[in-house]
């Protein structure tokens, strides 16, 4: 099975737009970063609104970077947010990590 292209379909204006949403939820409620080999996970504090915000998140990746696995679940009394891409894919999800760390 083919893997679909490591490619965004957003503007750079829409780019730009998710990036400051997603610095915005990880800048209030960002706990923890692991680095996994095959993939990275998240944790946040659990609140509804943080769960809305990461479940946005989630559906609006799966939009337009395909290639991104992305799961929201619960561990304890946190969310936790997996984030799988092919290795190629790499620098991709460290993007986003760091956004949610609120680098740039």
């Amino acid at each position: 099975m083919a893997l679909p292209p490591i490619a965004c379909s957003l503007s750079a204006a829409e780019y730009r737009e998710r990036l400051a949403a997603i610095s915005k939820v990880g800048g209030s409620s960002l706990i923890n970063v692991e680095e996994r080999p095959r993939h990275t996970v998240l944790h946040f504090r659990s609140s509804a609104k943080t769960r809305d915000e990461l479940q946005t998140i989630v559906a609006q990746e799966a939009a337009c970077c395909a290639f991104l696995d992305l799961s929201l679940g619960t561990s304890d009394e946190e969310l936790v947010l997996r984030i799988a891409a092919p290795e190629e894919a790499r620098p991709i999800v460290d993007g986003l990590v760091r956004s949610f760390r609120g680098g740039d």
